[in-house]
């Protein structure tokens, strides 16, 4: 659902549009109260359903629940004409897909950004969240280059969650889904860490591990191929 800049979604005014994501629109806003500037994120659907306006204030819930350095804060939550939305912080410096695509890494650049994903997506883990979409476009990077982890809207808390729609659902992008993913199996924090894998593995030698399969073939890859050794590529 497009908005309009001046727009007001509780103390935020909106100022222009940023881009698009998985469930959203992104736009950039200003709480002038607090001189703060955040992201808010609104649902896609005009016309949302129970079950999707669930999945995305589950999404509102589990990134406000934790307070990591390199996880995304959420600011607020609230529906505008019937849509919701949420506000999270601004991080301004672009996504890890965006700095990929001007080059490889170097070594220390890569051992720094995985750290930082790592260490983000443990605290989620020992909080019960799965984020179940762990790729360089979920992972923003700060003005000093700290990468924080964005976007759970596929998170499942490991418990007390009742979004029974997610159950045996098979969610997440190809090029870094997990097996277990793949086949709709129960998904875990390992899905997680193979996904963070995966990137480790671009990071380092400039390309996915199963690059210029289709898509079908990526998918069997993921499940019974063992990627070629990263010293192949470098």
């Amino acid at each position: 659902m497009p908005i309009a800049p001046g727009t007001k979604l509780g103390q935020y005014e909106v100022q222009d549009f940023i881009g698009q994501g998985a469930m959203g629109r992104v736009y950039r806003a200003y709480h002038a109260q607090l001189e703060r500037t955040g992201a808010v994120k609104v649902l896609q659907s005009i016309a949302p359903d129970p079950d999707t306006t669930a999945r995305f204030r589950h999404e509102a819930q589990a990134i406000a629940q934790m307070r990591h350095p390199n996880i995304l804060n959420v600011f607020d939550f609230g529906e505008f004409d019937g849509t919701p939305y949420m506000i999270v912080e601004y991080v301004p410096g672009g996504s890890l897909a965006d700095r990929l695509g001007k080059g490889q890494l170097d070594t220390a650049t890569a051992l720094k950004y995985l750290k930082g994903i790592a260490s983000g997506l443990d605290y989620a883990h020992s909080k019960g969240v799965i984020h179940r979409d762990v790729k360089p476009a979920n992972v923003l990077l700060e003005a000093d280059d700290t990468p924080v982890i964005a976007d759970f809207g596929l998170a499942k808390l490991l418990q007390g969650s009742s979004l029974k729609s997610m159950t045996g659902v098979t969610t997440g992008t190809p090029a870094y889904m997990a097996p277990e993913q793949v086949t709709g199996s129960k998904v875990g924090p390992a899905a997680d860490r193979y996904s963070l894998a995966t990137i480790a593995y671009e990071m380092l030698t400039g390309v996915i591990p199963f690059d210029g399969e289709g898509l079908m073939e990526l998918l069997y890859a993921q499940v019974h191929r063992e990627p070629p050794p990263p010293s192949s590529r470098d």
